[in-house]
């Protein structure tokens, strides 16, 4: 039997990707996870392995598979629950508090500027995408999913 590991969706640019991937290096916990990157054309995309995942989640970034059958959405939510696993303060976490209050800040307060939502990338479920990230993203998802549903793992 194969033991289960969680499954982390993020995305480059994305401030709270950035944010969660701080929390999860500072914890120790980013080795934890198979790191799926769902930026289509992005030279450094990697390829995306359907075969350890069994739910693709909606395109919302960062987003967690954390268990078979739950996933977790938005950057709070998942440091929520592995703050609250592990026993982790993250108000105790000098390097997570250093991207959150420098960089992070910064990508939030540019995206501002320009009226994009959190980078333009989407965290909460509620935010919009541009119309290029959903055709994008929604190109890509759908492939993933119709190869989960008919068993391909290609």
């Amino acid at each position: 039997m194969i033991e289960f590991q969680p499954t982390l969706y993020l995305r480059q640019s994305c401030a709270s990707c950035l944010e969660l991937a701080a929390f999860l290096a500072e914890g120790g916990l980013f080795d934890h996870f198979i790191i799926q990157d769902l930026w289509p054309g992005d030279e450094n995309e990697g390829a995306i392995d359907p075969e350890p995942t069994t739910i693709i989640p909606p395109p919302d970034f960062p987003a967690a598979q954390v268990a078979p059958g739950e996933v977790l959405i938005g950057c709070d939510a998942i440091i929520a629950h592995y703050a609250q696993r592990r026993g982790l303060n993250p108000d105790g976490m000098p390097y997570y508090q250093y991207v959150q209050r420098g960089p992070v800040r910064r990508m939030r307060e540019q995206a501002a500027r320009r009226g994009e939502p959190d980078g333009a990338l989407g965290t909460s479920g509620k935010e919009r995408k541009t119309r290029t990230d959903r055709r994008r993203n929604g190109g890509r998802l759908s492939r993933l999913r119709h190869r989960l549903a008919v068993g391909d793992p290609a």
